[in-house]
């Protein structure tokens, strides 16, 4: 995340990681229109299903 900005939780989790997790996991099981919700909300994700 951002320079010099301390992006961990208090059990040592980095925020990032959680997020990106969170969306595979929505990706994943959210149904057939997940992938293009989560696009269309933050147009830099990268689908992690294999076509």
């Amino acid at each position: 995340m951002g320079a010099g900005i301390d992006s961990s939780t208090s059990r040592g989790e980095n925020v990032g990681d959680l997020i990106e997790e969170t969306l595979q996991c929505l990706e994943r099981y959210g149904g057939p229109d997940a992938f293009i919700n989560i696009k269309y909300m933050i147009p830099t994700y990268e689908s992690c299903m294999q076509n």
